[in-house]
């Protein structure tokens, strides 16, 4: 009965030692990796393994430490700049849009956290990026005082029409329906603000409606953005392109016209003999399309040409891409398919992308020789 405490009770002086040593190697990485921050050096993988097997007097294979500790390593440097420069960027930079950008270079000498453990995969864990924590401060410390004009219309702006005025007395936020605000204490004590109403009805600034009608007016004029489905088929063609989705309705293009066609239940069935019989070149399925379904080139299909295939929003799990690119290599095949995960130049999209490509190579699904 006492075995245990007291075991309990010699453990605890250990495990305080431990989290200070690791805290003072840390912190010595840190301050190694804050000098190319400051002479705006990149930190790319090897500067950062260097920099902890120093701090440590190990290696990562000796299980000194890990990647995880590393980037934390990195995260703590950049800690370590703000504290130092950060009041002068923020008087240089003399509004929070210029400092957004510093920061955003800033944010580019660092490395991505393509190295992470199973649990962090599975989990999503991410650090914050530094032009974010700028956003989510700024708007954190918006008052009462301030003037915010809240935009209830429009979504997925285009960049260049959703972008934030910043001007001395507050913030101006473009587009959609301004409403005014006043503050007001709630039962706390707490000073707050809540929208400002008039028979029932939310007052709006003039001022600002006739500020944000020309932005409304080219808004509108805008052609719709379609989805990456829609483009594909208006760009090559029904003729062309086999679709295997679950949409019953689709918008085409005839002529010089777009116009809505629906699909019947059948449609799926007839669009993949199509596909294998080589009437159609192009094939396109989603989820509903990715079970059951086989897009090989089968020895025994008239298609055998390679399947070069692009792997487009690949969703959160890796189990179902691996479940949609084992659509297109199988057995008895002619040839194996060439697979094109996409990505934008999003660093947030290729970090998700990335972690997919890792599950990929641990689950086998893209053996050495398809690399």
């Amino acid at each position: 009965m006492t075995e245990p405490l007291a075991g309990g009770t010699a453990a605890a002086p250990f495990s305080m030692r431990a989290a200070a040593s690791l805290t003072s190697a840390v912190v010595r990485a840190a301050r190694q990796l804050l000098t190319d921050l400051e002479r705006g050096r990149r930190i790319d993988a090897a500067v950062l393994r260097g920099a902890t097997e120093a701090a440590f007097g190990a290696s990562d294979a000796t299980g000194a430490w890990n990647w995880k500790i590393a980037y934390d390593a990195c995260e703590v440097a950049t800690v370590l700049f703000l504290r130092k420069f950060g009041s002068a960027i923020r008087a240089r930079s003399g509004s929070p849009p210029a400092m957004l950008s510093m920061l955003a270079k800033i944010a580019g000498l660092l490395p991505t956290h393509t190295r992470r453990s199973l649990e962090s995969e599975a989990l999503q864990q991410f650090s914050t990026p530094i032009p974010l924590g700028l956003v989510a401060c700024t708007a954190a410390g918006t008052t009462p005082a301030d003037r915010v004009f809240e935009a209830l219309s429009g979504y997925r702006l285009p960049r260049h029409l959703c972008r934030a005025r910043w001007r001395r007395g507050g913030v101006e936020r473009v587009g959609g329906s301004p409403r005014f605000y006043e503050p007001f204490t709630d039962s706390e004590g707490n000073l707050c603000s809540r929208p400002v109403y008039r028979d029932g009805q939310p007052v709006e600034s003039r001022e600002a409606i006739a500020r944000g009608g020309p932005f409304d007016r080219e808004l509108a004029s805008l052609p719709p953005v379609p989805g990456a489905l829609d483009q594909v088929v208006q760009r090559f063609g029904t003729d062309m392109v086999a679709e295997v989705t679950g949409r019953s309705r689709r918008i085409v293009r005839k002529r010089d016209r777009l116009v809505v066609e629906s699909r019947a239940g059948s449609a799926n069935l007839a669009e993949t003999a199509a596909f294998m019989d080589d009437v159609k070149r192009i094939l396109m399925f989603s989820d509903a399309g990715g079970t059951g379904r086989s897009y090989h080139a089968e020895l025994s299909a008239r298609n055998r040409r390679l399947r070069v295939h692009y792997l487009l929003e690949p969703g959160w799990k890796a189990d179902a891409a691996i479940q949609g690119l084992g659509r297109t290599n199988r057995t008895n095949q002619a040839q194996p398919p060439l697979f094109r995960p996409i990505a934008t130049d999003l660093k947030a999209e290729k970090r998700f992308l990335s972690t997919i490509a890792r599950r990929l190579d641990t689950l086998g699904a893209i053996t050495r020789g398809q690399r």
